[in-house]
């Protein structure tokens, strides 16, 4: 049975331009430009209210911040998007500080890039250090800390990490990675994405630890554009290590790597693909 969501003259003029412009989250902010354009006499916060009662706003977990239902969803339902609470925290964020503080990384990132058809058990979020998480972020999300010097791409509205971030943010801070393997699977894919102007940028301030890493994570693929070596990526002079110092190690001579993570995937990545499927 199809829900019936009535309206009043006043709030069909609101909601005939929400349905033109088809947001996922709607402000308070919003609706005042609605009201004022279309001489409506009633509070943004009433109007809000309003909607809400009758199922074409939903709440989020931001304060002022409203999911959208459209009539194309017969009913008070929402529009299944797993980044709806990021959303509606970027639209009451300040335009110039909101996509530069949060931005998807890791293996949210892959997927929303393309590069992985396998969806996180939970999206995960990158906030700079020393800017305070809000709990519908961290109940939301998976939070890691990492601070990119590329600002994010935004991609349907929600900022990326660009390429080059996510390869900087794999060697800066191996122990962040959930599943190496599918990291393994899209290390051509971020290569390939990834310019030598933007990797300069992300590589400026970081470690010769990180540097190491990232020599070594890129092994094997084809980086001679990215011109590694004119950004000190070269073997250190002591043993670095590459994942928790823990559990079964790989070491490799030419890096100076102890690799407790990375190379167990790929190995089990290899493995599964020589695998005959079964018929």
């Amino acid at each position: 049975m199809v829900d019936v969501r009535t309206l009043g003259p006043a709030l069909a003029k609101v909601v005939e331009e929400l349905e033109l412009v088809q947001p996922v989250v709607v402000t308070l902010n919003d609706l005042a430009e609605i009201i004022q354009r279309r001489d409506i006499r009633t509070r943004p916060v009433e109007v809000a209210r309003r909607l809400r009662d009758r199922g074409w706003l939903l709440e989020t977990a931001q304060r002022g911040v409203f999911e959208f239902a459209p009539g194309a969803h017969a009913g008070a339902y929402g529009h299944g998007d797993p980044f709806v609470d990021l959303r509606a925290y970027l639209a009451n964020e300040p335009q110039s500080a909101g996509a530069t503080r949060v931005a998807a990384c890791l293996h949210s990132a892959l997927w929303l890039r393309g590069f992985s058809d396998r969806t996180p058990n939970k999206h995960e979020l990158a906030v700079r250090p020393r800017i305070r998480v809000p709990k519908a972020l961290s109940k939301e999300f998976r939070v890691v800390r990492f601070d990119a010097e590329l600002d994010p791409e935004m991609r349907d509205g929600v900022p990326v990490h660009r390429c080059a971030s996510l390869l900087v943010h794999l060697a800066s801070r191996p122990s962040d990675v959930r599943s190496w393997a599918v990291f393994v699977e899209a290390l051509p894919d971020l290569v390939a994405g990834t310019t030598v102007d933007e990797l300069a940028v992300e590589m400026k301030s970081r470690s010769g630890s990180t540097r190491a890493r990232l020599g070594y994570l890129l092994e094997g693929q084809d980086t001679d554009a990215l011109h590694l070596a004119d950004l000190g990526v070269i073997r250190p002079s002591g043993t670095i290590w590459f994942g928790p110092r823990s559990g079964k190690v790989h070491y490799n001579a030419v890096w100076n790597i102890a690799d407790t993570v990375l190379r167990t995937s790929a190995n089990q990545t290899e493995r599964a693909r020589e695998q005959p499927r079964k018929t």
